[in-house]
């Protein structure tokens, strides 16, 4: 994890079905909640990684 200006910058080698067994969900369901946080703005993601640009927003979504 990165302190990066524009956020939180989270880098992984991990694939989203991965990422999807570590959370309990599918792979579908992981995929549109990461849709849905970058459409809000909250996330950007790239292969590889994933930059947090409202931590706040998203540690208030996580409660």
């Amino acid at each position: 994890v990165d302190q990066a200006e524009a956020g939180v910058e989270i880098r992984h080698r991990s694939t989203q079905q991965q990422l999807a067994a570590n959370a309990a969900t599918s792979r579908e369901s992981y995929a549109r909640a990461l849709r849905d946080l970058r459409e809000r703005g909250i996330i950007s993601t790239g292969r590889g990684w994933i930059l947090v640009h409202q931590l706040d927003e998203l540690q208030r979504l996580a409660r």
